[in-house]
């Protein structure tokens, strides 16, 4: 597995996956990185696969598939973009009464 080496003084050694999909070792000097990459093999596996399955997903754009799932959330984000959204920030008694909760720090029941 190819992996960018940062040799500095620090007290315990760290990986990352960049979003690009570079494997990061930051570790002190003459640490064993080869071991520690080995040691934690599969878990930067896993994490390399969901960084390129977030890169597909981003060039696909949103939303990307039409699914009941993608709908809703469109459907929220419509909700929370539109007319109301501003209203219920001037006027949050209003609207936690008309939706069933409570506004305020100290409200615990309607």
């Amino acid at each position: 597995m190819d992996y960018e080496l940062c040799v500095r003084p620090v007290k315990y050694a760290r990986l990352e996956v960049r979003l690009d999909g570079r494997v990061v070792v930051t570790a002190p000097s003459g640490f064993d990185v080869d071991s520690f990459i080995e040691k934690h093999r599969e878990w930067l596996e896993k994490k390399i696969a969901e960084v390129e399955k977030a890169k597909n997903e981003a060039e696909l754009g949103f939303p990307s598939t039409a699914d009941s799932t993608t709908s809703s959330m469109v459907e929220s984000r419509r909700y929370t973009t539109g007319s109301r959204r501003s209203s219920s920030l001037r006027f949050p008694n209003r609207w936690s009464r008309s939706s069933g909760s409570a506004s305020g720090r100290n409200s615990t029941s309607l």
